[in-house]
């Protein structure tokens, strides 16, 4: 937390850095924990995602919940975002290759070839079919 005023006992201030994901609950009695992403290239960079938040969604992962990124892909041009589901067993293989000198990025490609595509409506995300049915 970083200190930003002090007017007698009010105390303003912001995280300096992201403590949780987007989301965390209980789904057909199966705790669920996902971050929503988005990016306008043809690749997710891992860098988008904090190591805070990466180490949170391997926590809950190992604890039997069900860990994931909903990723959007925003391209130029295209009308419809393209949104997937990234369980995070296939999130664990990058970031571990990043690590390992690999690619410091998922391309467009590797979702649409193994990854289950979310589908939306004009308000909505329609995760919850990705996950395991609505």
């Amino acid at each position: 937390m970083k200190i930003l005023e002090v007017i007698g006992n009010v105390v303003k201030g912001n995280l300096e850095r992201p403590t949780w994901v987007d989301y965390s609950g209980v789904f057909k009695g199966q705790a669920i924990v996902f971050d929503a992403k988005e990016t306008k290239i043809k690749n997710f960079p891992l860098k988008n995602l904090t190591k805070g938040q990466y180490e949170l969604l391997r926590s809950w992962h190992y604890k039997g919940a069900n860990a994931f990124l909903i990723v959007c892909f925003r391209i130029e041009g295209k009308n419809e975002p393209e949104i997937y589901y990234l369980k995070f067993e296939q999130l664990e293989v990058a970031w571990i290759g990043q690590n390992n000198d690999g690619a410091k990025s998922i391309p467009l490609q590797f979702f649409r070839d193994h990854c289950v595509r979310i589908k939306s409506g004009i308000y909505a995300v329609h995760y919850l079919e990705a996950v395991g049915g609505a």
